[in-house]
């Protein structure tokens, strides 16, 4: 069942009274954790092993493949909000609050801290390739705008230099796409880079619009945010165009493109929609979790969404799609 436009309330009426029935078309499986962790990040090093952090400085290791658990916690306790890894998981980089920006080369056994400015607080992470990553943030100092802030590497991550663009007012997301486009959120624009970060395009945000997640993929691009928004855009996040049709409790926190025809969108109470005609229409999937989902990763063939309530499920890119 698809989510029609002028249909919506209907579909989600039917949703919560025919929970686990087919009205979902993919299966997704949980990974159990504790129901009182709140995951902020993940990154998966395979399709079966990947780590994932805490707003309480926990990083924690999981499998598809096991039911244990391998966890440790940052001293002294840090809010954590991003992790990547390099091919192979070895080296790797963590990013948070209070300037917060590790570094570990022994799989994550071990974090060296990276000196930045403390009232920076970094919100996610990202490389193009082994060597060039940004570090996208707020600064803290900047009282009541929470100006923007973007750094980059060039050595994988050792140094770490400030890109001089203005990017806005709090600033909380980036996505890097597998072609190499950059795009950071604040509150009142997205800037856009197709050549590594040397020059930079802003978009403005819809008006009255609060958008929590934005992608681009060549030509197709899906932002998505609070109040039921969501928009597609068709000429690289030049211009957007709004879908109207997604009820205003319905909050977006996350997106994933995996082509130009399919997306997703994760949000609060679990909720996950699925579209393989660019937006056009919508298919919920039972995810089997309440809590607000704000993270999801492709690696390989499957798909992988974490959040709240020790929310952490998977699915197979394949499955019903």
């Amino acid at each position: 069942m698809k989510i029609l436009p002028g249909k919506v309330f209907l579909v989600i009426a039917l949703l919560i009274t025919a929970s686990g029935t087919s009205v979902y078309s993919a299966e997704w499986k949980k990974i159990s954790l504790p129901p009182d962790i709140g995951l902020t990040g993940i990154h998966l090093c395979s399709e079966t092993d990947g780590f994932a952090v805490t707003a309480r400085g926990e990083i924690v290791q999981f499998s598809t493949e096991s039911k244990e658990l391998k966890s440790g916690k940052i001293e002294p306790p840090l809010v954590l909000q991003d992790i990547y890894f390099f091919p192979g998981c070895m080296k790797g980089i963590m990013v948070g609050n209070k300037g917060t920006i590790l570094l570990t080369e022994d799989g994550g056994n071990d974090w060296r801290h990276l000196a930045t400015d403390s009232a920076w607080w970094f919100y996610r992470v990202g490389f193009i390739d082994s060597l060039r990553g940004f570090a996208l943030g707020a600064n803290m100092a900047t009282s009541g705008s929470m100006r923007g802030v973007l750094l980059a590497t060039n050595n994988g991550g050792s140094v770490w230099d400030t890109v001089s663009i203005d990017m806005g007012h709090q600033s909380k997301n980036m996505n890097i796409s597998s072609d190499g486009v950059i795009v950071t959120l604040a509150a009142d624009k997205i800037q856009i880079s197709r050549d590594r970060g040397r020059n930079w395009e802003a978009v403005a945000i819809p008006p009255q619009k609060t958008v929590r997640s934005v992608a681009l993929q060549g030509n197709f691009g899906l932002m998505a945010g609070m109040g039921g928004f969501a928009a597609v855009s068709k000429d690289g996040g030049k211009t957007w165009h709004p879908l109207e049709y997604f009820p205003p409790h319905m909050h977006f926190i996350d997106v994933l493109l995996i082509d130009s025809k399919k997306a997703f969108m994760v949000g609060d109470n679990g909720t996950i929609l699925y579209t393989d005609d660019s937006g056009k229409n919508w298919v919920p999937e039972l995810s089997g979790v309440s809590g607000e989902l704000n993270r999801i990763v492709r690696v390989g063939g499957r798909i992988f969404a974490c959040g709240q309530k020790g929310a952490l499920v998977y699915s197979e890119l394949a499955f019903g799609r």
